[in-house]
């Protein structure tokens, strides 16, 4: 019985055609790595939240709609994989899981994430790509530690100021969305190094975006810009510029080169 093995450690069931986790598995007091990948699991029981020494959790490619009010009882969690299930919303305890620093819900079905998402305060790297989200609540500018944020292709119309609170971020990925302007959010966080909008609807750039010292990378493709304000010049470290597929003017093109002689412009 599994509830018999009390002093294991990790448990892998990856890949065992597995229906359903049972309950017992609250037994396990001194789980610390817990995977289950590829399987057909459709529901994650309460007792989960027994699991306190957990540490990593991987639920990959299973059949998730949601998920437990308990899981937010992991206060060791590290680690959380659980994309490519249905998941189509996060329990408002989700935001307990405070020792969590790496958490991917690629390929689900959410559109919304709980205000109590800002209580991850030790996230570090967060992939929610391939969902339904239409905007993030105000709270996510609560993930101080976060580094690396990948949201391409969701749905998202705007992105909060309080974005503008994540001073550790590197690294934002928001190909495919919906957005209209440049999020000024991001225009004052020294740290950002990469900045990917392409597959948008950004027809303004803020002129603040000058700002962003340690810009290296920066994607603009398809989306409706036909001008850049001349702070643009003021990326003196931007190596690499994407601004395929824009309706911009020879002119403009040719003061954009002007402005920036030291950064490799792709335009086509």
């Amino acid at each position: 019985c599994i509830s018999q093995l009390n002093h294991l450690q990790d448990l892998n069931l990856t890949a065992n055609e597995m229906m359903a986790l049972p309950p017992k598995i609250g037994g396990l007091k001194m789980l610390e790595s817990l995977f289950l990948f590829e399987n057909t699991i459709a529901e994650i029981p309460k007792e989960i939240g027994k699991l306190i020494n957990l540490q990593n959790l991987d639920i990959r490619k299973n059949r998730l709609k949601e998920l437990p009010e308990q899981i937010g009882e992991l206060k060791n969690l590290q680690t959380l994989n659980l994309a490519s299930n249905q998941i189509t919303k996060l329990p408002n305890g989700f935001g307990g899981l405070s020792a969590l620093r790496y958490l991917d819900l690629t390929s689900n079905r959410l559109t919304m994430l709980p205000e109590s998402f800002g209580s991850l305060n030790n996230l570090e790297d967060l992939n929610i790509s391939s969902n339904h989200l239409g905007l993030l609540p105000t709270s996510f500018g609560n993930l101080s530690e976060l580094k690396k944020m990948n949201l391409d292709k969701n749905s998202l119309i705007s992105i909060p100021r309080e974005v503008s609170n994540l001073k550790k971020l590197q690294r934002v990925y928001l190909n495919q969305n919906s957005l209209d302007t440049f999020p000024e959010g991001f225009t004052s966080l020294n740290e950002l190094q990469s900045i990917e909008l392409s597959n948008n609807r950004i027809s303004t750039v803020t002129d603040s975006i000058g700002s962003m010292q340690r810009l290296q990378i920066l994607n603009l493709s398809s989306n409706k810009i036909t001008s850049l304000p001349e702070s643009i010049g003021d990326l003196k470290k931007l190596t690499t510029f994407y601004l395929k597929r824009n309706p911009f003017s020879k002119p403009e093109q040719d003061k954009i080169k002007k402005l920036m002689p030291n950064c490799r412009i792709y335009w086509d």
